[in-house]
């Protein structure tokens, strides 16, 4: 079988999942040796992957070939991003994320600006947090319970 995109790209989002992690990152490096580009969804996958194991160092060198690559983010490169920001505690990258996501408007959803709030609340960037509250209806963005909560932790913390 021919080793291509497609199966390298199903293989790393099949592995992201779980306790599969390392092998999501195996698949990704093997992109390398069959001098396969990686695309959008082989990022989204293997930085998914470093975000389970708090590796967040290492989903910032993966921004960083994303960028010598030429490939563009997606909600879902978003999500990760602030779940392996999250789960290492790295709120001031949230924050950075959410800079950048109020000027991508074509990029946020409900998930990644929770996760930009209760990172401002973890800050103690109340006056952000509920900015970016205040901002969602203006970006076509439903709020839900989550929404609510996390804007309410950050009004705790003023």
């Amino acid at each position: 079988m021919e080793c291509d995109m497609t199966v390298l790209s199903a293989a790393v989002g099949d592995s992201e999942d779980g306790h599969n992690w390392t092998h999501a990152l195996r698949c990704f490096d093997w992109m390398k040796r069959y001098r396969v580009e990686p695309n959008t969804i082989c990022f989204n996958g293997a930085i998914s992957a470093r975000g389970k194991c708090s590796e967040w160092k290492g989903t910032l060198r993966m921004l960083s070939v994303m960028a010598q690559s030429k490939v563009e983010w997606s909600t879902v490169t978003y999500r990760s991003l602030t779940t392996a920001c999250s789960k290492s505690s790295e709120w001031e990258l949230d924050l950075q994320l959410a800079s950048r996501m109020t000027q991508d408007k074509a990029m946020l959803d409900t998930v990644v600006l929770n996760a930009a709030i209760s990172a401002c609340a973890k800050g103690s960037e109340w006056d952000k947090a509920l900015q970016l509250f205040r901002e969602m209806p203006q970006s076509k963005v439903d709020a839900d319970a989550v929404t609510f909560i996390a804007a309410m932790g950050a009004c705790e913390e003023a």
